[in-house]
């Protein structure tokens, strides 16, 4: 964190001005929190992600940032002790190696920086329903998630053929931070289960066509392959939080067991030697219903779920969707 926080006590001011990097409108920001955070959090600074900046409208008291700053270390203390402790669950079945976790959960904390956004109202400042934002030919912009809009990924161009992409993450409209959600998800994307912007676009097309309907991966479609990386990226996270949903599985996006079932067959079909066979199998056991805050289930699936990460943080900021010879060359 820039000394500026660390003096505020002397009247010093906490912020710079900046420019939003997915609608450049005017903001303070905080430059980055990353030194400030992990000098707070002791042993447990290796979950963070590597790069972490606060933005705030003119309109947010700085007062209020401070609150904010000071809150966030203990928030995420008991956030990554949590983590830890199902990261202990892991080796302790014998499902992921100490020396495989660590590195799933800590190797990869560079690839989708996290900007927190302090907006006057709430949300990302950009209309949720105008998802034609994302187009190839804008220099940046901002795919919100149609679930929970206030949370997105953005991206500016950086040349032709490269772009500078980020995590952004805002309250609810109208509402105050939920540490849960807001923060204690989130943080989890950043830091080990990036959400790639091929994968968040997808949300474009909401009528792709059910997993459940394809039986062989020489039938999967492009959109049917990025529906497969953001189901990894998000169950990833619920096996690491124990965050159940209000859905007929349990999980977040595959939410009927015929989807789930055929999510982790195809995924076996594409990527034999990760463990969805037995994933399947566990999955099996439970009729699809699994219980995410204390079953074996949530472990053997999350297990092989988490084997994708390291991979699937490589394409972080492509607008291309992989293919399935990608997928095939996992192992």
């Amino acid at each position: 964190m820039p000394a500026r926080f660390e003096d505020k006590v002397l009247g010093s001011s906490i912020t710079t001005a900046s420019r939003l990097p997915w609608t450049n409108a005017p903001v303070r920001s905080t430059g980055e929190l990353y030194p400030y955070l992990s000098k707070r959090l002791a042993e447990l600074h290796d979950y963070l992600p590597l790069s972490v900046t606060l933005f705030s409208d003119p309109e947010i008291e700085e007062s209020a940032m401070v609150s904010f700053l000071e809150e966030l270390p203990g928030q995420f203390e008991r956030e990554f002790r949590l983590r830890n402790a199902r990261r202990e669950r892991f080796v302790n079945m014998n499902l992921l190696s100490e020396q495989e976790i660590h590195e799933i959960l800590t190797g990869h904390r560079q690839v989708q920086p996290w900007a927190l956004y302090f907006s006057r109202e709430g949300g990302l400042g950009v209309l949720s329903q105008n998802l034609e934002v994302y187009r190839e030919d804008v220099s940046s912009g901002v795919v919100p998630c149609t679930s929970m809009p206030n949370h997105g990924v953005a991206w500016r161009k950086t040349s032709a053929e490269d772009c500078q992409i980020w995590l952004a993450t805002a309250r609810k409209e109208g509402l105050d931070w939920d540490w849960d959600s807001d923060i204690g998800h989130e943080s989890a994307h950043s830091s080990f289960a990036p959400v790639p912007l091929f994968a968040q676009a997808l949300h474009v097309n909401p009528e792709i066509t059910s997993l459940d309907t394809v039986n062989n991966i020489q039938y999967l479609s492009t959109d049917h392959l990025a529906r497969m990386s953001y189901t990894y990226s998000e169950i990833a996270v619920i096996a690491m939080r124990g965050e159940q949903r209000n859905t007929k599985t349990g999980l977040p996006v595959v939410e009927q067991p015929e989807e789930l079932y055929a999510f982790l067959e195809l995924s076996h079909q594409l990527m034999p030697d990760l463990g969805f066979d037995r994933a399947l199998t566990s999955c099996k056991r439970a009729n699809g219903q699994i219980d995410v805050d204390d079953s074996v289930e949530i472990y053997e699936i999350g297990a092989s779920v988490m084997r994708v990460l390291p991979h699937i943080s490589k394409l972080t900021n492509s607008f291309a969707i992989p293919t399935i010879d990608f997928y095939k060359s996992i192992s």
